[in-house]
């Protein structure tokens, strides 16, 4: 018989379900959780899981107890779009975060990109930098600099949040994206200071090129 998550398996899996003991939310699967049990298809719950292997690195939405099935809707797997349908939380992968940014039909493609989509993401912003002076060679001065940057590439869209117009057409003003920490850092510095435009990708372009800054 199963013993304790301390002490050994804390899954049983029998005859095309998969029922498991003290398996708390947000765990997530693997082998060595699994165990085979009997169990009479009279009992068997619907959404029950055919397949062993396609449960392995899935994750738990709610806590499952002794004795319980665990079945299809329960579990999600990390990183797919689908599990936005759970919680946003769980299609992210790890070490990324979620940060929803606004946008308009200039800097968001309005009612163009939807979930799953990819994007650039384009920084316009302006520094202050010391020049010489165009006047007189011997005087420093400061001059407000005109910057346009590519601040991040091939970044997630993870979800899309819209309104209805006057015209009752529902349009999005807002988009979340997967980021690095990093990432919404600077994100959100340039949100305080300058203004973003979103580029996107083609989902057959991964390459991430280095190009420099343009200034005025």
């Amino acid at each position: 018989s199963p013993e304790a998550a301390s002490g050994g398996p804390i899954g049983i899996v029998r005859d095309g379900d998969i029922i498991s003991i003290n398996i708390p939310e947000n765990t997530q699967i693997t082998a060595e959780m699994l165990t085979l049990k009997s169990i009479s298809d009279d009992s068997l719950l619907a959404d029950y899981i055919l397949d062993i292997e396609s449960v392995i690195g899935m994750v738990l939405t709610s806590d499952v107890y002794a004795g319980e099935q665990i079945t299809r809707h329960r579990l999600v797997r990390l990183g797919e779009a689908d599990s936005a349908k759970k919680t946003l939380a769980y299609t992210l992968h790890p070490g990324m975060r979620a940060m929803t940014i606004f946008v308009d039909v200039d800097s968001g493609l309005v009612n163009f990109l939807k979930p799953g989509n990819r994007v650039d993401l384009l920084a316009n912003y302006s520094h202050e930098e010391v020049r010489t002076s165009l006047l007189d060679p011997d005087v420093q001065e400061v001059v407000n600099l005109p910057t346009t940057q590519m601040l991040a590439q091939n970044i997630a869209i993870l979800a899309v949040g819209s309104v209805m117009d006057k015209a009752g057409t529902a349009e999005y003003t807002s988009v979340t994206l997967e980021v690095t920490p990093e990432d919404a850092m600077n994100i959100n510095a340039v949100t305080w200071w300058g203004d973003l435009r979103l580029l996107p990708r083609s989902p057959l372009d991964e390459e991430i090129i280095q190009i420099a800054p343009v200034n005025q």
